[in-house]
């Protein structure tokens, strides 16, 4: 790629000085932030709240989002292949070079036994 299709990749990817985050009209539940690693490298990272009661809930919890984390993240992927095709009438190629995801328990509810936990997933794409 050219130093030009880094800046409109950039420009794409961009949720910050003025531009929403998120395209959720009822809030932000959940995010996907895009950055280049290096020339090569795309991370792309979904986080989001999950809440549950008991604890054998977790596991089934946690399978249902990786679930539909997936599904956003191939979205936001077909919406950046559609805005660099669009900008620059060239076809982004990306391959996926790791997926890993995670949790962290954010509270336990010692009285109420509601837990939240923040979910987060990695996305490294190789481009070109």
């Amino acid at each position: 790629m050219e130093h030009k299709d880094y800046e409109i990749l950039g420009n794409i990817l961009n949720s910050t000085w003025g531009v929403g985050s998120t395209n959720n009209p009822r809030g932000a539940t959940q995010s996907i932030k895009g950055n280049m690693m290096d020339a090569e490298n795309l991370l792309l990272s979904y986080s989001c709240i999950v809440n549950f009661g008991e604890p054998h809930e977790r596991r089934k919890e946690m399978e249902r989002i990786s679930g539909d984390s997936g599904g956003f993240l191939n979205a936001c992927i077909k919406k950046i292949k559609e805005d660099f095709k669009d900008a620059t009438g060239r076809t982004l190629k990306v391959k996926n070079v790791s997926d890993s995801d995670d949790y962290q328990m954010l509270s336990l509810g010692q009285y109420s036994g509601r837990r939240d936990a923040l979910y987060q997933r990695k996305l490294v794409l190789g481009v070109t």
